[in-house]
């Protein structure tokens, strides 16, 4: 009689997890049904690009993804037939280098975007605007033939990365702020700033990348801090060997910036612990508009701690700008 009570009791907590467990799988799929239904609204794929209905689609759109987790962006962008600059790939050659994450995201593979009926590309150090939907154009563009016409504009993005000048002392760098984060010169720009850690081997190589951007295209402009993990290692089944995103066992990224001359004007953010993330980020500042000019800052400190595997060492750095 005990054993069958036993057996009863086995079946009923079985019973009680596996309509726990549906329970859960259904409510993170409505929660994903309605992420989805909220971003996608006006969005769609066209020619291998991600489409939005307007300019204000676009804009709500990225500050919605803004708000995600990088892991709810990449879910949110694989509901679509398209590849973006983020997918794992055969290419070691990206189309152009976009620091932006959620941004990079959203551009195709062909670093493209259409919004209402111009359609925006990035190749190699300019922005094209192509209008009236021309795919024609674009296709010639793509190929890397010129084009005359169509065009709304063609502007010359000076980056400054190179610019930019900074001494490290005891894991700190200075940078000259207006240099990264305030425009230079004519034309737009796209600055970034990058810490390398040391390699670890871990089996493979492995090591971590901080990346502080400011970049500003014709419709889009943003600033912000990556934390990446990285590790020399293949694409899928066929892919060449490179560095790719990888994941870090611990990382956390905290700070303040100050957009005025009053020191006592911060803004605080803290992406809290994370764990097991390919990248986490902090976004200091986005319009969604237009890029015309790069948020500037008067200060910006980072602090970031990272733990690349179990196996490796806590390490802790801090920048201020």
């Amino acid at each position: 009689m005990r054993k069958n009570a036993n057996k009863f009791y086995y079946y009923l907590g079985f019973t009680g997890l596996l309509v726990l467990s549906l329970y859960s799988c259904k409510k993170d799929s409505n929660v994903n049904s309605n992420l989805e239904q909220n971003i996608s609204s006006g969005v769609a794929v066209e020619n291998g690009m991600l489409s939005f209905q307007n300019q204000e689609v676009f804009s709500n759109t990225m500050t919605k993804l803004n708000k995600l987790s990088l892991r709810d962006v990449d879910q949110w962008a694989s509901k679509f037939n398209f590849q973006n600059l983020k997918s794992d790939t055969l290419s070691n050659i990206p189309a152009a280098e976009v620091a932006d994450p959620v941004f990079a995201r959203v551009l195709s593979n062909n670093a493209s975007i259409k919004i209402g009926d111009k359609i925006f590309v990035l190749k190699s150090n300019q922005e094209f605007l192509i209008k009236d939907d021309n795919m024609n154009s674009y296709n010639k563009l793509i190929k890397g033939e010129k084009i005359n016409s169509n065009i709304i504009s063609s502007r010359k993005i000076n980056n400054v990365s190179n610019l930019i000048m900074g001494t490290v002392n005891n894991g700190s760098i200075n940078v000259s702020i207006p240099k990264l984060m305030a425009e230079n010169g004519s034309g737009l720009w796209a600055g970034k700033q990058t810490f390398e850690s040391p390699e670890y081997d871990n089996g493979r190589p492995e090591k971590v990348y901080m990346e502080v951007w400011s970049e500003s295209y014709a419709v889009y402009s943003s600033s912000g801090a990556l934390l990446r993990g990285m590790a020399f290692r293949k694409g899928g089944a066929f892919g060449g060997k490179k560095w790719r995103d990888d994941f870090m066992n611990f990382a956390r990224v905290s700070g303040y910036y100050n957009q005025t001359s009053n020191p006592s004007n911060r803004t605080y953010f803290d992406s809290g612990a994370q764990y097991s993330q390919e990248e986490v980020k902090v976004q200091f500042t986005t319009d969604g508009l237009s890029g015309n000019s790069a948020p500037y800052f008067t200060a910006v400190s980072i602090n970031w701690n990272y733990q690349k595997a179990p196996s490796n060492p806590t390490s802790t750095q801090n920048w201020f700008f």
